[in-house]
């Protein structure tokens, strides 16, 4: 029994005609009718009733329909399994939601996965044109050719290093991000003027790893994710954490399978 075999005999179940799926299939109605036949011959049974208007489906076509189409999914689900092991999956991301959320996600998977770390305005650009395969930020993306299909929520907290003994925040520096639409830079602009803070206070550093470094070497603090907890870091205040959300883009056209590893 051949794979092709079952997908003719669908379509003519699908069709109630052997003319009309020669047609649909671009074959001729003489091959249709033979392989249909070398079907029935297979398995011992007819499956169609032939009539003067096409063929109905008999019980036992019925019972064949119901396990060629599990077969055929089947068949389209080991394709996508297959093309997500092989084919590279570009992503595009911020720097913080590359070093919080993927880098560990990058190392222990072994999906091939290519990295676009860029600002918010550019990321939304490379999925518009189609150069990305997902984009993953803390931005709303609205555009009607986008869907989202995942989000996770992170607290954003004040963080300093555990060696540094004593916070003042009239004295305090704070390093943000250069990125104007980065939201930790937005809450601690907000944050300084809440605490009528000086302007001056504020550094900013185009480079994530390079803020984490600073705060880690006791330089200045930083609002930064909740995971951060884990490199050393420790709440500088008893701040109520903002939450926030990493948001997972695709473009509604797209038919590439989504590495499981991004949104498990």
């Amino acid at each position: 029994m051949e794979i092709n075999d079952l997908l003719i005999f669908l379509k003519v179940a699908e069709s109630n005609s052997i003319t009309k799926a020669a047609e649909e299939l671009g074959y001729v109605q003489p091959n249709v009718s033979e392989r249909v036949k070398k079907l029935e011959g297979e398995l011992g049974v007819p499956l169609f009733d032939r009539t003067n208007r096409g063929v109905e489906i008999l019980s036992a076509g019925e019972i064949v329909q119901n396990y060629a189409n599990k077969i055929m999914s089947l068949i389209e689900e080991m394709k996508g399994t297959v093309r997500s092991e092989i084919e590279i999956y570009n992503i595009g991301t911020t720097q913080s939601i590359a070093k919080i959320y993927l880098e560990k996600r990058f190392a222990e998977n072994e999906s091939m996965c290519s990295l676009f770390v860029e600002s918010n305005l550019t990321l939304k650009k490379l999925l518009k044109n189609n150069e990305v395969d997902m984009v993953i930020t803390n931005r709303f993306l609205n555009d009607t050719t986008f869907k989202k299909i995942h989000h996770i929520k992170e607290n954003l907290i004040l963080l300093k290093s555990i060696n540094k003994k004593k916070v003042d925040l009239q004295t305090e520096t704070f390093f943000v991000s250069r990125d104007q639409k980065c939201p930790f830079r937005q809450h601690t602009l907000q944050y300084i003027q809440d605490k009528s803070l000086l302007n001056s206070q504020v550094i900013e550093i185009d480079s994530f790893d390079i803020i984490l470094t600073m705060v880690s070497a006791q330089k200045g603090i930083a609002f930064l994710p909740e995971s951060s907890l884990d490199n050393g870091f420790e709440t500088a205040n008893d701040i109520e954490p903002k939450v926030f959300e990493i948001n997972f883009y695709i473009r509604k056209d797209s038919n590439k399978s989504i590495p499981n590893f991004l949104i498990s």
